[in-house]
């Protein structure tokens, strides 16, 4: 069996269950967020309302919708748990209030929540 994994370009640190860090990959002022869901999916639901209550940005990434991100997902950030967050170089599997604070406020782009 092969393995189908992309890797990053960078090394990847595992600080708990939920949180990794993927070091020396971007600068935290090019840091995008990406929130990796699916419908009907509580979690996620209540993942998307506490960001958005925080006032912090992101790109909401059906996996369902969109079988790339589903890859993406698995392959690239080596997670099976919906919502998995990724900002910057720190991926969040699952909806951890004390995580998500921790997140930078940014004015929302075009396009993003």
């Amino acid at each position: 069996m092969r393995n189908l994994r992309r890797k990053f370009n960078c090394a990847l640190a595992i600080n708990s269950d939920t949180t990794r860090t993927r070091t020396a990959c971007r600068t935290f002022s090019q840091m995008d967020i990406h929130l990796y869901t699916e419908p009907g999916c509580s979690a996620c639901i209540e993942a998307k309302a506490f960001l958005a209550s925080l006032g912090i940005s992101f790109e909401e990434r059906d996996v369902r919708a969109h079988p790339e991100f589903l890859r993406i997902l698995t392959d690239d950030l080596d997670s099976c748990t919906l919502p998995t967050l990724v900002a910057g170089d720190t991926i969040i599997a699952g909806f951890d209030r004390e995580q998500y604070q921790r997140l930078p406020a940014k004015p929302p782009r075009n396009g993003l929540r």
